[in-house]
């Protein structure tokens, strides 16, 4: 049924949930792929216009490398259940618009996505990132929560 699932993933215990559940149906469907996206996030326009007189190489050297780490935890992760896994790291200020691009030249049937937990202030801070994947994404969004 599904032949390519995108997992887009940020690290979190609920990536881990989405990634899992990904192998689960990979397995299910002989020949299925997953193909794991991890991003490496910028800093934020607002502490870019505060701090512009800092060098934010260090930052974005660190975030890249976190990035990659999670990318290759899930290439890991599928390759021990036998399920063909392709990463990808990108930079983005617009998650959302990555994931469509991403299932899209992948051909990927659906996405498994990390839901997100409330920040310290009780937000949901990338909640409208979802909302937005969610109105613009063809193929079926799982969201786990």
């Amino acid at each position: 049924m599904f032949k390519n699932i995108l997992v887009p993933t940020d690290g979190s215990m609920l990536s881990d949930k989405a990634m899992n559940a990904a192998i689960e149906l990979a397995l299910n469907n002989p020949g299925c792929t997953i193909v794991g996206l991890a991003f490496a996030e910028p800093l934020p326009n607002e502490v870019l216009d505060l701090y512009s007189f800092m060098d934010t190489t260090n930052y974005d050297v660190h975030e890249q490398l976190l990035a990659e780490k999670r990318a290759e935890k899930m290439a890991l992760k599928a390759e021990e259940a036998g399920i063909s896994c392709e990463t990808i790291v990108k930079k983005s200020a617009q998650p959302h618009d990555d994931i469509i691009n991403t299932a899209r030249h992948y051909d990927s049937d659906c996405i498994f996505m990390p839901g997100l937990d409330r920040d310290e202030h009780g937000n949901y801070f990338i909640g409208i990132e979802i909302q937005k994947l969610l109105r613009q994404a063809n193929i079926p969004v799982l969201v786990y929560r």
